[in-house]
Formats: C-alpha cells, structure tokens, sequence
C-alpha cells in the first residue's frame, strides 16, 4: 500500500499547470495533505517494525523489500528518502552513490586543495583545528596531509591519497576512542555518546560537530569507517 502510494505521487510536487488557480484547487489541497500524511505514518510503523525484527527476528528482512521495477531513478530517490524501509540497503547504497557522484560533477576540483601539517604529538588538536577552519567548498577539495615529528621536520612521504587515507583512520579510531571522553560503550562493546563528555572538555559540543564533519568527508570520499554504534543511538539519530 505505501509503494502504490509513494507510486502515484512520488514527488509531492505538482507540476506548474496543476499548481495554477481553479476551482478545483482547494479541494485537492487537503487531498495531497492526507495522502502525504498517510505515508509518513506508514513508513513510520513499517520502520519501526523493522527495527523490531532487527532486534529480535519474527520475518525474513527481505519481507520489508518490494521488488523493484523499471521505475523512473527519481521516484526511486523520493521513495528512499520517503520510505527507505521499501529499498534494500544495497539498492540504497547505489542511489548515494550515483548522487554523490552528480554532486562530484558539478564541483570538479581545481588546484591543489588544503595542505594540512599534523604534529604527530598534538594529533588530534591539529587535526581538529585544521578541519574545522575549513569552508563547505574547502571540504569538498582535495586535503593533503603532512606529518611532522616533535621536531619539526616533515616526515618522509607524498600525499598521493593514501596518506590521507591513513590520516582519516587514525582520527576517527582516536576521536572514538574511550580515552578521548566523547563516547562510552555498551557491555557488547557498542558506542555512545558520553553523557558526561562535557566534563573531559568545556568543548565537547565543539568535539562532536567537528567529529561529524570529520565522518562527513569520509563518506564524501568514499572511505570506510568501521563503527559499531549502539541501536539506541542510531534509532536517536533517525529522530525515533
């Protein structure tokens, strides 16, 4: 039902001709209201069914899937944002992709981007201050990444992409790490944040917005970071 709903109106934007005065207009108003607060609602049980059967399994996952079929890659992109129950994770997957890409086009890099200097004694401060001091545009470029020992001198190496690769690995294990105050763990070892993390730091605020951009340009770059948050969490984060 909530498929052949997302199906008749997949955009809930009516087109310039339908959105011209007549006298029909105000009686379709309240009809495209109820339609799309039916969805919502669907989508939200359905949701929430399915985090359910995560936890505890009463029905195979891919009873949550409807099959897909040759549909316009719009309608598919408002079902995922509408109803990403309905779409397979993979299916999902491929949809952010495809726009991440769309958005790479349309901000071709140019120039050699930001050069970030990381003292490996103060690693996370530097790598803090420097991301953060970086502009929306600045995070779409290229970073170069240059270590340098206690001393000063630069450590042998050129950025060609790994480095920075290794760079982001090592940030976000440190940032996540217990020690660092921002995020305690479940008995099975599952993160969340600290409730307390404001007595580590007067900037914890400040530490976890830029640990999302952090997680922002690895996603944006394509770089897997393996991390295993509580249910509890991710379910906050999806507003639930």
């Amino acid at each position: 039902a909530l498929w052949e709903l997302l199906w008749r109106n997949p955009t809930a934007q009516p087109n310039p001709a339908e959105s011209a005065p007549n006298s029909s207009s105000p009686k379709r108003q309240p009809v495209e209201i109820i339609r799309n607060r039916i969805v919502t609602v669907f989508s939200e049980v359905l949701t929430q069914l399915q985090d359910w059967n995560n936890r505890r399994e009463f029905t195979p996952p891919s009873d949550f899937h409807v099959q897909m079929v040759a549909v316009d890659d719009n309608f598919i992109s408002q079902a995922a944002i509408k109803a990403p129950v309905l779409i397979p994770f993979a299916d999902r997957e491929k949809i952010f992709t495809a726009q991440l890409a769309a958005v790479k086009q349309q901000h071709q890099r140019h120039g050699e981007g930001k050069h970030f200097i990381i003292r490996r004694d103060h690693f996370c401060k530097d790598a803090c201050n420097q991301m953060s001091a970086l502009s929306e545009e600045d995070l779409r470029g290229l970073i170069r990444v240059t270590f340098v020992n206690e001393f000063g001198a630069p450590e042998a190496g050129v950025d060609g992409g790994g480095i920075f690769r290794d760079f982001m690995d090592d940030i976000t294990r440190a940032a996540f790490d217990l020690q660092y105050g921002l995020f305690k763990e479940t008995d099975d070892h599952l993160l969340y944040p600290n409730p307390r993390s404001r007595i580590t730091d007067d900037q914890h605020l400040q530490n976890f917005h830029i640990l999302g951009t952090f997680l922002a340009k690895a996603m944006y770059e394509g770089i897997l970071v393996d991390l295993p948050f509580a249910n509890f969490f991710l379910s906050k984060l999806k507003q639930k």
